[in-house]
């Protein structure tokens, strides 16, 4: 049994079975924050736009036009997020289990969850048709994104419509039928209000789009791939797109965790100009080294930049701008985003600042997953302080500062925790990924092996000689992201597998475009397909090396090879 923390004065260990139990006896003992019951949003339709496969739903959104002299001039928004707070009292043993792990922990064939499942999948969860505890941020923007007002509020909302991404899709696309899990299958049947609803939230994050270019948020494409799992096993895997219903709820949420964190700066701010610690997310900008190798790759291309010290993060959307100004082509622009990619650092939880470089945001927090992250249960806490202590008088907080404030040690456990889960999540992925290929490889060697054995004894039986293929090697097709000084780095189109090739395992005319390390030549690299052969393979050791597959095999690995071949059975 998993266990990971100790309830207060109890040496007994707080295993998720005894949390269980705490969770559904105390349950209705949690409702400590009282509201006006007659002032709820039961009747707004708000939607949670979740993958296809959620259980937790902890936010939801809606958007209405407001119009004056009968046209439109901006949009009210509303975000709602789960009021997690409620339900979960700050050092409660449920806290404490929350606290110790930091994050929910999702990988391609388990959960492990951060709360119990009586929260994640009953009372907290914004599921359809039923009356749930919520923080509701209501914002109004114009027709350009800009936000221009904004209230928070306590209330009880009820969510009209559980659509997945894939219905979102759908629906705006037209009906269009789109390839999921290997099969074709229509957009699930949306009622008129969550139509007109999807319409409106579709038309507002567009806007809101709008503001994010123009501040320079970083559009940088990023490929991700989704597991296909049949019976417990990946089968394959699909790289996923950038889609629409992805695109509007990150617009909301980004929007929401901007209002939440500038509110809430501005209201625990000291009478010294100090601000009370609260985990908010910090994103420090660029690596000084790339940056210069950046700005001397594009003076060439011909492309302005501004002075390696002084990098915003408009001056990178304008970079990316000007590339498809000049018509230098979509490798160029592949190109300029992989090494915008590779300099960006990532951001992390900070109790001092709050600045967003990739967002291009003076603030920013995550709010919108309590379920999930300690740190948005914690700002939330904080937020509802706010509602109720308008004078931020310690005596008046409904919440403790120990529930919600963010010392040294909190954001030194957070971001530790961040890390040690990311890192774990990543291994874990490739191993999963790294047996597919091997699975991949050893069924391309069993069937040319049996393929050698049919015509073997095809010639036995008509006595007529047969010519015999040598088993060749598993080939693979990959993607071209990234040229270095000493070799490519290239993602692999079957799988989420991204690794480096040394210069001297490519073709000779890649040799030669490392070697003279030309921009245009390297424009017209980067996107380009290759076929790999795999040379030496170990997922014990995360060995993967491969080799273009125009090249002859190396003395050294052939041997290897023909053995790991002649052991299929």
């Amino acid at each position: 049994m998993f266990q990971h923390a100790y309830p207060a004065n109890s040496s007994e260990p707080m295993t998720w079975k005894r949390i269980r139990g705490l969770a559904k006896s105390q349950l209705r003992e949690m409702r400590k924050v009282q509201k006006d019951e007659t002032q709820n949003f039961l009747d707004i339709p708000f939607l949670a736009i979740d993958p296809a496969n959620a259980h937790e739903h902890d936010d939801a959104i809606y958007a209405e036009p407001v119009y004056k002299d009968k046209k439109i001039k901006g949009y009210k928004l509303f975000v709602a997020i789960s009021n997690v707070a409620k339900h979960v009292p700050p050092d409660s043993p449920i806290d404490q289990a929350a606290k110790s792990l930091g994050f929910s922990v999702y990988n391609t064939l388990a959960v492990k969850r951060m709360l119990p499942g009586p929260l994640t999948n009953g009372i907290c969860s914004l599921k359809a048709g039923q009356a749930r505890d919520a923080v509701v941020i209501e914002i109004d923007i114009d027709l350009r994104g800009n936000v221009k007002e904004f209230v928070f509020h306590d209330r009880r909302i009820k969510v009209h419509a559980n659509p997945d991404y894939q219905n979102v899709d759908d629906f705006l696309q037209g009906g269009k039928e789109h390839e999921r899990e290997g099969k074709k299958h229509k957009h699930k049947r949306l009622d008129a209000k969550t139509k007109e609803t999807l319409k409106h939230l579709h038309d507002a994050a567009l806007c809101l789009k709008m503001a994010a270019k123009t501040r320079g948020e970083l559009d940088v494409p990023a490929t991700r791939f989704k597991p296909i799992i049949k019976r417990g096993e990946i089968v394959s895997y699909i790289e996923e797109k950038n889609d629409i219903g992805r695109m509007i709820v990150e617009n909301f949420m980004i929007t929401a965790g901007f209002v939440t964190a500038t509110a809430l700066i501005k209201h625990y701010t000291n009478y010294d100009g100090t601000v009370i610690h609260l985990p908010l997310r910090h994103h420090p900008g660029l690596h000084n080294e790339q940056v210069i190798r950046l700005a001397t790759q594009l003076e060439k291309l011909g492309i302005p930049t501004p002075d390696y010290d002084d990098w915003s993060p408009k001056d990178l959307a304008d970079i990316l701008d000007a590339a498809r100004t000049k018509k230098l082509g979509k490798q160029v622009e592949m190109l300029i985003a992989s090494e915008i990619q590779s300099s960006i650092q990532r951001a992390h939880y900070s109790g001092h600042t709050a600045t967003h470089f990739g967002l291009g945001l003076p603030a920013y927090g995550q709010v919108t997953s309590p379920l999930r992250r300690y740190a948005d249960l914690m700002l939330q806490r904080a937020t509802l302080n706010m509602l109720a202590n308008p004078t931020n008088d310690p005596e008046k907080h409904i919440y403790p500062e120990r529930g919600w404030r963010a010392d040294e040690g909190t954001i030194f456990h957070l971001r530790l925790q961040e890390d040690k889960i990311e890192a774990q999540q990543k291994a874990f992925d490739r191993v999963q990924a790294l047996t597919w290929l091997k699975k991949q490889e050893f069924s391309s060697y069993a069937q040319q092996k049996r393929a050698i054995q049919d015509a073997k004894n095809e010639a036995a039986k008509t006595g007529t000689p047969v010519r015999i293929e040598k088993i060749k090697p598993y080939t693979v097709e990959a993607r071209i992201e990234y040229v270095a000084d000493d070799g490519v780095i290239v993602q692999l189109l079957n799988c989420p597998i991204r690794e480096k090739i040394r210069r001297q395992d490519l073709a000779p005319s890649l040799q030669q475009v490392i070697r003279d390390q030309n921009p245009k030549n390297i424009a017209e690299t980067v996107g380009k397909t290759v076929k790999l052969t795999i040379e030496n393979f170990d997922i014990s050791e995360d060995i993967l090396s491969f080799r273009d597959a125009s090249l002859p095999r190396l003395a050294a690995t052939t041997a290897p090879f023909m053995q790991r071949a002649l052991r299929i059975a």
